[in-house]
């Protein structure tokens, strides 16, 4: 019997789950539209709006006066657009502030350099004035008015009032004319106007110093007065009783000063719901960073953090979230490194860099969002239930997270952020005795993808079988497993029925019974770590029982000919020059374990040797899926290199092969060289999705367990694994070694030209990530490809269709046979040739595929060819 239970209350998993985007939508026009404000509305949808020199095109059904107007969106809870309006005159208009009247309308405010035409009923009064808009609920203009003196004053905020009317507050380097009635204490001031509902000044004040002092926003306070906030150049003079920096006026209803204060590098602050204040900042240690200060009431710091990429990174909003904790917002084009998880899309370009802290600061998650140029964020919205609305503009393309191409130039774009989820649990496991029960004799079936049809999200189950599927809504959804050779599961499906949000529908469980009785043996061969001349080297050998018979394997090691057998983890059954072979104890079935193999690289081999050791499990005959009876894996002699890195079986793909495209097997491998154990190994490791078919994926083996799971904000592969107490390299240099190891397949739109890159970034506990190389897999056509030398050996032409030449060094010593093996180490073909340095050898007769070549001299080079 399934169960359905609330969320709140159960240890779900150690994964968390990030603000993911359930909803989006791009506005714009032809033209250049840029988002200024976002704020929520009664009626719980939404107001966003900015600037526009769009003509009727898009989503701009109203069109510029001019040149640049004030252009606002309304939308519903879910973002659908339900009225659009254009407000502007003959110059430029530049919409700052919104807010939401008592009356249902609103109240737009910005500064205008227009005259008395279009929407303005009023001349400038002397270049940039105040110019507030009073709508109604439909976005109607009722009335407009231009506030200014003879200069510069711009509208940046704007309060609602106890008594009906508005508070307006901006900067001014006008001296008494227009409505200004004091006169400029320097160059730009802060300047504040009350209004009444009617929108007629009822009284303004002037704060400034000696220079520029730039208002940025005011807040409202608890007691009905206003802290008034912007970037100060002055020292104390004028009204100023403080230096330079980020000035912080704390004024009551009526204006007067109560207190002010300046701190460095502060972009702005939040009143907490403890009554304290959080102010948000860039640190520059070296480049611009995330940095949050936390204090009481009374400005004492509580904690402070900073929150670190390897490029710029500036923050811009923070709002708190009703279930605790903050959201941080901001833009950065750092990619995968440090505090980082997930690299900006494009190479020099800006997206949304969005974490999710706790109330001390700790990073619960983090999300970056964006396309493959510009973006930038406005406004943060946060509702009662913990979701957001982030507000902002893009000038990207459809890509990415972009789910729409640009309207012209720059549009406005919001996104809704969600981490409320329901979840499907259940356990997938080996019904040996087909009676859909899991008893003790039953194992769990690991690292087995599980898919849910809707939304074609997957996950894998746990190394003991159990697994969990988030789904970002409510209704039913169904989740299937994938297939397993031999065994079908029952039921094919279970479906997950949620009535509302952070719910957990458990006991879906999948029984894979066996289809008869056979016997399947498999096994994987893995290098841990580079293979240096005269430097030990290991190797890691999975195998496993995926029958339902019990078995008694017998694993042969075959090393290459410039290795030499040092050690395993186990005491083999005999060693011979050519192999090793270990006789095992009774394997039930899906059981599994893993040898360690320790071998010497031969001493003077030149950087590039080709290294191809392989292995296989017997029995063979009566094998249900003989193919997974023997591995191979080619590595090549490097010099001094981080042990810490990504290999892909194959650095090109042909053209001819994507119809049905290839496997691509990739290991990324760590290694513990610190100076004491290691409880805990992450990876993550960006999948590009782009190129990358991710209903291919499948787990092919692991050194240790694993959690392990695709973050799909993030595109990031995830590996846990947890309390392995994995030793240091001075300790224990073979266990000092781990692993991952997967296979998928490009997906077939890939061309000609492409290039698919893979990388992770590898955490040891709780230290910053190291970084791997970059693999690269390049799709080539067979045509005109050259020679590629490997050591002493020259195969060409690679690929070929019929014939292939085959050419040593005149120093080498000469071939006088040469031996075809296929990718499951099965000899195909044997041919004796006269002692000589070049051989022709005709392969026609082979069908398409993959083929190793061994040329027997002293060294026994071993090469790869691709017949096609």
């Amino acid at each position: 019997m399934k169960k359905l239970f609330a969320l709140f209350f159960v240890l779900i998993s150690t994964f968390s789950f990030a603000q993911e985007i359930i909803w989006q939508n791009r506005l714009g026009g032809s033209g250049q539209d840029n988002a200024k404000s976002l704020i929520k509305t009664a009626d719980g949808g939404y107001l966003f709006g900015g600037n526009t020199t769009s003509p009727v095109s898009g989503d701009i059904i109203e069109p510029v006066y001019n040149q640049i107007d004030y252009c606002i969106f309304k939308m519903d809870s879910l973002g659908n657009v339900q009225w659009q309006r254009t407000f502007g005159s003959n110059g430029d208009d530049n919409l700052e502030t919104m807010i939401q009247t008592p009356d249902g309308g609103y109240l737009i405010g910005g500064h205008s350099a227009s005259a008395a035409l279009g929407d303005k009923s009023e001349n400038s009064k002397g270049g940039y004035d105040f110019w507030i808009i009073k709508t109604d609920a439909n976005g109607i203009k009722l009335w407009d008015k231009t506030i200014g003196g003879s200069f510069y004053d711009r509208l940046f905020s704007a309060l609602p009032t106890l008594d009906g009317g508005f508070l307006l507050a901006g900067f001014s380097d006008s001296n008494i004319s227009g409505d200004k009635t004091q006169n400029s204490y320097g160059t730009y001031d802060y300047w504040i106007v009350k209004i009444d509902s009617a929108g007629s000044v009822q009284w303004d004040i002037t704060y400034g110093g000696s220079e520029d002092d730039a208002f940025k926003k005011m807040f409202p306070t608890a007691d009905g007065g206003y802290i008034l906030t912007g970037d100060s150049n002055s020292p104390i003079s004028g009204i100023k009783t403080v230096g330079p920096g980020f000035w912080r006026i704390k004024i009551n209803a009526t204006g007067g000063i109560e207190w002010q204060r300046t701190e460095i590098n502060i972009v702005s602050f939040i009143q907490t719901m403890d009554g304290g204040y959080l102010f948000y900042k860039i640190s520059y240690s070296s480049l611009p960073d995330y940095q949050i200060v936390k204090t009481d009431s009374s400005f004492n710091l509580q904690w402070q953090k900073y929150y670190r990429g390897n490029s710029y990174d500036y923050i811009r909003q923070v709002a708190e979230s009703p279930n605790g904790g903050f959201l941080v917002c901001g833009v950065s084009r750092s990619i995968l490194k440090l505090d980082k998880t997930e690299p900006a899309y494009g190479t020099f370009n800006y997206d949304y860099w969005i974490i999710l802290i706790d109330e001390i600061g700790g990073i619960i998650s983090q999300n970056t969002i964006g396309g493959f140029d510009d973006e930038d964020i406005i406004s943060v919205v946060e509702d009662a239930n913990g979701e957001f609305a982030v507000g902002g503009y893009t000038e990207s393309n459809l890509g990415g997270d972009l789910s729409e191409n640009t309207n012209g130039g720059s549009d406005f774009w919001i996104i809704k952020l969600s981490n409320n989820y329901n979840l499907i649990h259940g356990k997938t496991y080996a019904d040996l005795n087909t009676n859909q029960s899991q008893e003790p004799g039953d194992p769990g079936i690991s690292y087995l993808k599980l898919t849910e049809a809707n939304s074609g999200r997957f996950t894998f189950s746990h190394p003991n079988g159990f697994y969990s599927i988030a789904i970002l809504d409510t209704g039913n959804f169904e989740v299937a497993p994938d297939y397993v050779n031999l065994f079908n599961p029952v039921p094919l499906t279970h479906t997950g029925n949620f009535s509302a949000i952070q719910q957990i529908d458990s006991l879906n469980d999948f029984a894979f019974q066996p289809g008869g009785t056979f016997n399947d043996l498999c096994i994987s061969i893995s290098p841990l770590g580079n293979f240096r001349s005269g430097f030990n080297a290991n190797y890691a050998l999975n195998y496993s029982n995926l029958g339902n018979t019990t078995l008694i394997p017998t694993i042969v090691f075959y090393p290459d000919n410039n290795v030499t057998f040092v050690s395993a983890s186990i005491t083999p059954t005999t060693i011979t020059p050519d192999s090793v072979v270990f006789i095992l104890s009774t394997m039930s079935p899906f059981q599994n374990g893993q040898i360690t193999i320790t071998v010497n690289v031969n001493t003077g081999l030149p950087i590039g040797t080709l290294i191809n050791s392989g292995t296989m499990i017997l029995p063979i005959a009566n094998d249900a899926n003989p193919g997974c009876n023997s591995s191979f894996w080619e590595v090549f002699t490097t010099g001094s290199y981080d042990p810490n890195d990504i290999i892909v079986n194959r650095k090109f793909i042909y053209d001819y092969e994507m119809p049905a495209p290839p496997d691509l097997e990739y290991i990324i491998r760590y290694q513990n060289t610190g100076n004491d154990t290691a409880f805990t190994v992450k990876i993550l490791n960006p999948l590009d999705t782009n190129r990358l078919d991710l209903s291919t994926l499948e787990m092919v083996a692991t050194s240790h367990p694993a959690d392990i799971r695709f973050v799909y904000h993030e595109r990031n592969l995830e590996f846990v694994m947890n309390n392995i107490l994995l030793p240091d390299s001075n300790i224990n240099e073979p266990l000092s070694h781990g692993f991952v190891r997967y296979r998928i397949k490009p997906k077939s739109t890939v061309a000609v030209g492409d290039s698919i890159q893979n990388y992770a970034a590898i955490y040891f506990d709780y230290n910053y990530p190291v970084i791997t190389n970059k693999t690269v897999t390049k799709i080539i056509q067979p045509t005109g490809v050259q020679e590629v030398p490997q050591g002493n050996i020259s195969i060409f032409p690679n690929p070929t269709n019929s014939k292939v030449t085959i050419r040593l060094t005149e120093t080498a010593e000469k071939v006088s046979s040469v031996n075809i093996f296929n990718i499951f180490g099965q000899e195909v073909k044997a041919i004796k040739i006269l002692p000589t340095h070049t051989a022709e050898i005709d392969i026609s007769d082979l069908s398409q595929g993959v083929y190793f070549i061994k040329l027997n001299n002293n060294n026994q080079l071993i090469s790869k060819i691709v017949k096609y």
